[in-house]
């Protein structure tokens, strides 16, 4: 007797392309991996290091201070977006476009993590 099994993942509605399925030019959405409502688009791969080097330091100080200078902008989950680079075999990041939203047209950095396909 043969029995079939169902996971949890097979029944999902959420996107399943990993991130690294995705092409450059390609259309996805940011979200947040954490259950969080979003994530943060860094203005550049310096930004992303710094966000990273002030999250695990638990610095909020050091969070608001890049979000004042502009290279730290909450995004969202949901929010659509067009991967214009990809960062290379042991860089984690990618550049999208912002599809939609109040910050529709700006490019940053954001993890792969945080990019599904559509």
């Amino acid at each position: 007797m043969v029995t079939a099994s169902v996971n949890a993942a097979d029944t999902n509605p959420e996107p399943t392309a990993t991130p690294a399925s995705m092409q450059v030019g390609e259309i996805g959405v940011l979200r947040s991996n954490s259950g969080g409502k979003g994530v943060f688009l860094c203005a550049n791969k310096q930004a992303y290091d710094e966000y990273w080097n002030a999250l695990l330091a638990n610095d909020d100080e050091g969070l608001v201070e890049l979000m004042l200078d502009g290279k730290l902008v909450p995004i969202d989950n949901g929010t659509p977006v067009r991967k214009l680079s990809y960062g290379g075999l042991f860089d984690h990041t990618c550049e999208v476009r912002l599809m939609k939203g109040k910050f529709a047209g700006k490019r940053g950095i954001v993890s792969l993590d945080w990019l599904v396909a559509k």
